[in-house]
Order: C-alpha cells, then sequence, then structure tokens
C-alpha cells in the first residue's frame, strides 16, 4: 500500500479521552506522565491519542472502577 493510499488513525484529544474514560483531563496528563499511556503527537503542551489508545485506556479505568 502507498503512503498515499493509506488512512491516518483517527486521533482524540486530551478532553475527548478524558470525557470516554470517565476522568479529569489531568488525571489523563498523569497517566502520560506515569507511562500509563502514550500519546501519538504532541504540539505544544497538548496531546493527541490515537483511538486505539484511547479505547483501551478507557476500558482499562472501567475495569478499575468495578
Amino acid at each position: 500500500m502507498s503512503t498515499s493510499q493509506r488512512t491516518l488513525p483517527p486521533l482524540v484529544s486530551t478532553r475527548e479521552l478524558a470525557t470516554l474514560a470517565g476522568v479529569s483531563r489531568q488525571a489523563v496528563h498523569q497517566a502520560v506522565q506515569r507511562g500509563e499511556i502514550r500519546p501519538a503527537h504532541r504540539v505544544g503542551r497538548a496531546y493527541a491519542f490515537t483511538r486505539r489508545t484511547a479505547e483501551a485506556f478507557a476500558a482499562a479505568r472501567t475495569e478499575t472502577k468495578r
């Protein structure tokens, strides 16, 4: 597959990830600092996460709340 045919993964902002996982934006930043999740990109102080990473983080948070 050529690079022109590839589609980029959808990206999720820190705010969107926090909402999806049911945690604060600060909790997402702390998880990044602890190495629990890895952002796909960083622009300035903002992170962007792949949808796959966001879904996995949210699922892990849901499991710990049970």
